[in-house]
């Protein structure tokens, strides 16, 4: 019994000194890789997101900013692995079931396939095989503490941005990230509001206005459907010619003569020279868009609108 204690104990010293040889290797890589890599690294330029911390708080500049600005090669662990078995259980059964559903009501009218057949059932028990296979195998050692640090790294940012009444969002430009007080945010609305004029407060929902007049005109009944819609790709789709065309009748007919003292042709102009001249380099070739315009252009998403309306 003496021996056999004493090689349980060995065994469980040599396991803790491995665990502590790994994880002392695995936290000596990153900084391995910068050496090997800094020669490098002087002659590029980094595309991290760079983010913008408005805040006093140091300690959540420094995590925030350590954590928040990785490149977007950079592969985060699956931090699903560190949940318990029944929530896994539960995001599989929820997954298996919404792509069984989505494929047994669209087989039949792409393939002809009936969804009551044997080869769907074998197609949902080879799924779930699948899903089970994903989210049931454990994380490699290294990945377990890779994945158990960024979760606790995040947790602790989402405490930091509770706590001081911070906000953390993703500018219009250039994807970067901006964290500030949310009074800050509120200022800058109220005071885009004001300086636009674009906008006016109302007293109530549209829709519960919407909904009262339907109410009264005896549309609503207990076998009304309500439904939304929507458009894939209407921005990068847009027909350049026609959606010139229809913007010209659009300031003509709401009598726009002038817009802010800009004539309604020179308004066609500056269109034209938008939706025409819209460039971009992918690697060493040179792209010009031809149909539709350019994501995130705030004209694009004013045209869509009006294209709409014809």
């Amino acid at each position: 019994l003496l021996e056999i204690e004493n090689l349980k104990y060995r065994i469980n010293f040599k396991f803790k000194i491995e665990v502590k040889k790994q994880i002392r290797n695995h936290r000596d890589m990153p900084c391995t890789r910068r050496r090997k890599h800094s020669k490098i690294a002087n002659q590029t330029m980094g595309v991290s997101p760079e983010v913008i911390f408005n805040v006093n708080d140091h300690s959540l500049a420094v995590i925030g900013q350590e954590y928040l600005s990785r490149h977007e090669n950079y592969i985060r662990p699956n931090r699903t692995a560190l949940r318990s078995y029944k929530e896994r259980a539960k995001i599989v059964k929820e997954e298996h079931e919404i792509m069984v559903n989505l494929t047994k009501l669209r087989l039949p009218e792409k393939s002809g396939i009936d969804a009551g057949s044997n080869i769907v059932k074998q197609f949902s028990e080879r799924l779930l095989a699948c899903l089970m296979l994903h989210y049931m195998t454990p994380l490699p050692f290294i990945e377990h503490v890779h994945a158990q640090r960024d979760l606790q790294t995040m947790k602790l940012i989402r405490r930091k941005l509770k706590k001081s009444q911070l906000l953390l969002r993703e500018t219009n430009k250039g994807g970067n990230l901006y964290v500030a007080h949310i009074n800050e945010f509120e200022e800058k609305a109220v005071e885009y509001r004001m300086k636009t004029g674009a906008y006016e407060e109302l007293s109530s929902s549209l829709i519960e206005e919407i909904l009262r007049q339907y109410v009264r005109n005896g549309h609503l009944k207990l076998t009304t459907l309500f439904c939304t819609a929507d458009i894939t790709n209407l921005y990068t789709m847009l027909p350049q010619d026609e959606s010139l065309e229809i913007l010209e009748e659009f300031l003509r007919e709401h009598h726009y003569e002038k817009l802010q003292g800009i004539p309604i042709r020179v308004i066609l102009q500056l269109a034209y020279l938008v939706l025409k001249e819209t460039a971009f380099v992918d690697g060493n070739k040179f792209y010009r868009q031809i149909i539709g315009g350019a994501m995130g252009s705030p004209f694009t998403l004013t045209l869509a609108n009006i294209f709409m309306w014809k």
